[in-house]
């Protein structure tokens, strides 16, 4: 016996113009306190954003402290620095 059915197949392309598109780019910057390198960061980076668009602006940033840690025999320490 034979079940009814509907079989059906279909196939569609969609276009629209983008609204918005997302980058990133970055600098990586050294200085011996924070605040120094955030300022050379924002040196650096606001003619690269301003070239590529006057509209765009830097949304996120990160600092990560330099931390050395040494191991001399008998004697273990860190040193964060920036």
């Amino acid at each position: 016996m034979s079940v009814p059915s509907i079989r059906v197949i279909a196939a569609a392309d969609v276009s629209a113009k983008p609204d918005r598109g997302d980058i990133s780019v970055g600098v990586v910057t050294q200085a011996p306190q924070a605040r120094e390198a955030v300022a050379q960061n924002t040196k650096q980076l606001d003619p690269v954003l301003a070239a590529l668009h006057p509209g765009l602006r830097d949304i996120s940033a990160g600092i990560t402290p330099t931390v050395e840690v040494s191991e001399a025999p008998g004697q273990a320490r860190s040193e964060t620095r920036g």
